[in-house]
């Protein structure tokens, strides 16, 4: 049997009968908007945008000429997780290593700057392992929620490629929408089940309230401590 999640809602017969209820994972979650049969992905927060990258000698390197010179990393791609963002890019013929960066709009806002990982900045340790074998990195240190920008060069001794593109992901994991949702009236109240969500570290239970002339979404209880709830695991 699937781990299940469980709440308990004062509801009255109307409600049941006339009403709507949604159920959030809280993470990337969908959100219901105007109506019962509307819903839209909410939008997480978002780092500044990053600057220019900065100049290829700057880097640490020489530029070197066309004929000698590795080629930008291309299908560069990321993948959010707990805390991490893996990247992922082309194979460079006569590449031997690679520099991931990052920006780091944090540390002198509102310019930020581009630096290369490992870093600090504040109270987090910006690391990443790079995996030269299959060109790819992962990248730790990372607050879920929280939208990154990497960029990736190639070396070829000490000649540097051109940057490949700038890519922002989120670190995180967007959890999946709760399923198998039921409910069953109680003596004053509904018992709401659904299955537990991988990732998931809370949930929300929002009502719509088509009463007192609101027509909106409430999260649950109420302002006026009306329809409490309580959570509990099975």
């Amino acid at each position: 049997m699937k781990p299940q999640s469980r709440a308990r809602t004062a509801l009255n017969a109307l409600l049941w009968t006339a009403g709507a209820i949604a159920l959030l994972a809280i993470g990337y979650a969908l959100i219901p908007a105007n109506g019962p049969a509307q819903a839209q992905e909410a939008a997480p927060a978002a780092t500044p945008t990053p600057g220019p990258l900065p100049p290829l000698g700057g880097a640490g390197g020489a530029v070197g000429g066309q004929s000698d010179r590795p080629a930008a990393p291309t299908n560069l791609t990321g993948v959010g997780g707990v805390g991490t963002i893996t990247l992922d890019w082309d194979t460079v013929t006569g590449a031997d290593t690679y520099e991931v960066w990052q920006w780091d709009g944090y540390a002198n806002p509102p310019d930020g700057e581009w630096r290369q990982l490992n870093f600090s900045s504040g109270s987090r340790d910006f690391t990443v392992n790079i995996n030269f074998s299959d060109s790819s990195a992962v990248v730790s240190g990372l607050e879920d929620g929280i939208e990154y920008s990497h960029a990736v060069i190639a070396k070829s001794g000490g000649t540097y490629s051109p940057w490949s593109k700038v890519l922002s992901t989120f670190a995180g994991v967007i959890p999946n929408a709760p399923t198998n949702f039921t409910g069953a009236p109680g003596s004053g109240s509904i018992d709401l089940d659904w299955d537990a969500v991988a990732h998931a570290t809370a949930y929300e239970v929002q009502q719509w309230n088509g009463h007192a002339n609101k027509l909106e979404w409430t999260d649950l209880p109420f302002e006026d401590g009306s329809f409490p709830i309580e959570f509990s695991a099975s």
